[in-house]
């Protein structure tokens, strides 16, 4: 789970309800470092805290607040000049107010100019900590702290056949996605999704196929 804990004051009942009990998950939460010492943010963890108690079919297994603006220079800094000149020419917002920081390659980025390449970095911290844990017969679902969850998760077992499609020859990933309706700017929607070890690989990698250079040409 990504995103802002300090959503999880509005959201944390819904998402333990209709989302983390149905599921019977277990969780673990990506957060900047900021986080840590922000009353608001810390009031909606003990919220879900206080959620995962009082159910008792979900446990929060891990909580990792990581530094974005040092990951983030300590990416840049392996990155070869005409790389970042190209990912800098890319359109889109992706970047946010990065571009002037990215041109010396070490300015701390200012934290109101973060752009989508953040989402990219919480994605990374997630399927790390997924393959640490093991991903044999594990689903993982990622998703967001924001979201108000209005009905149940669908079941696990009711998307089981389709992972079998992936025989691991094919080379093919099965990833199921909710139809967004609206906020997929016009591309795959990255803010839910029912993963298993190989799909992962490929939802959640975005930010090592950056650092290798292979989403530009």
């Amino acid at each position: 789970m990504g995103g802002r804990l300090r959503d999880l004051r509005r959201t944390a009942s819904s998402i333990a309800a209709q989302l983390l009990e149905p599921l019977g998950a277990e969780v673990f939460v990506f957060a900047p470092r900021a986080a840590r010492t922000d009353p608001e943010a810390q009031d909606g963890l003990q919220a879900l805290r206080e959620e995962a108690s009082s159910r008792g079919l979900f446990r929060i297994l891990h909580v990792e607040y990581f530094d974005e603006d040092a990951h983030l220079r300590a990416a840049v800094r392996q990155m070869t000049p005409k790389m970042l000149q190209l990912l800098a020419a890319v359109d889109g917002n992706w970047l946010g107010g990065l571009p002037a920081n990215l041109s010396d390659g070490i300015e701390k980025p200012r934290s109101a100019a973060k752009g989508e390449i953040f989402n990219y970095i919480q994605h990374d911290r997630c399927l790390r900590f997924y393959q640490r844990l093991g991903t044999h017969g594990r689903r993982l679902v990622y998703t967001r702290t924001d979201f108000v969850w209005r009905c149940p998760h669908l079941p696990l077992e009711l998307l089981e056949a389709t992972f079998s499609l992936d025989d691991g020859r094919t080379g093919r990933s099965v990833i199921w996605i909710p139809e967004s309706g609206w906020d997929d700017y016009g591309g795959i929607y990255d803010n839910h999704a029912v993963l298993d070890a190989r799909s992962a690989r490929t939802f959640l990698g975005g930010w090592q196929q950056i650092l290798r250079g292979e989403t530009i040409s």
